[in-house]
């Protein structure tokens, strides 16, 4: 079967679900390609690293991100060349492989999206939140700062998915905003539901699993204590912006 070509602008859906399948059916390619196996693999305790690198070497233009990003003085302060995919993974760690995956995966979708400069601000939020949120994790002694990573860098995988495919509609919403309308009053007025609520059927569909699907559950008959660092990582990157000496900013600190 022929690939759609994501390059397009995908046709105007009617409603929510409409919406929902278009977006899960257009292969994203945060989750279509490469970062998608990688999740799997991980997920799979019966694989390890021969297996993890086998897929990333499946996908040049990754492999030469990551190891790019591998090399970086945030990842690597100590400046041990990586110089292979499964030398990263043994220094690094698999965990910090996947989020590094999935950072180059965030790059390619702003290369190939239709609003550019509108995915470009929500990937920036949500890679900002991402670190933030690590950093809360790693503060609290968290098990595994880096699915707290992963889990708030992909909180608002419906509003970056929308933004990376939307065509007329997402021109419409952008309209509105420019009249004076709040994001989420054009979201509504233009589809009929907030972008946010894409989130949660999405991870779900495509099998996210774990503190990702808890963190995109707005509503939960019990709230994860986990999901709770990501939210204050959106918090946190929202009150920055207002300014270090805000009262939001303020009030956010001392929660």
């Amino acid at each position: 079967m022929m690939e759609q070509n994501t390059s397009e602008p995908i046709a105007e859906p009617s409603s929510f679900d409409d919406w929902l399948t278009t977006l899960a059916e257009y292969k994203m390619p945060i989750f279509f390609n490469t970062a998608q196996r990688v999740h799997a693999v991980m997920s799979d305790e019966r694989k390890g690293t021969l297996e993890l690198a086998s897929v990333i070497l499946q996908d040049p233009n990754l492999t030469l991100k990551l190891l790019k990003v591998s090399n970086s003085a945030y990842y690597n302060p100590n400046r041990h060349k990586m110089v292979t995919v499964s030398r990263a993974i043994i220094n690094l760690g698999s965990e910090v492989i996947r989020e590094i995956t999935l950072l180059c995966s965030f790059l390619e979708s702003i290369e190939s999206s239709v609003n550019k400069e509108q995915a470009a601000e929500e990937i920036a939020l949500a890679v900002h939140a991402a670190f933030q949120a690590k950093a809360l994790a790693i503060a609290l002694r968290d098990p595994s700062p880096e699915e707290v990573f992963v889990a708030t860098l992909l909180n608002n995988i419906g509003k970056i998915s929308f933004w990376c495919y939307s065509g007329e509609p997402g021109e419409k919403i952008q309209k509105l905003l420019r009249l004076g309308y709040s994001k989420e009053d054009a979201e509504k007025k233009t589809l009929g539901f907030k972008l946010a609520d894409l989130s949660q059927p999405l991870s779900k569909i495509w099998k996210l699993g774990g503190l990702i699907e808890d963190a995109t559950d707005k509503f939960p008959l019990k709230k994860n204590p986990r999901a709770e660092l990501v939210d204050l990582g959106y918090e946190l990157t929202q009150a920055i912006r207002t300014g270090l000496d805000s009262k939001a900013y303020q009030l956010c600190t001392k929660k």
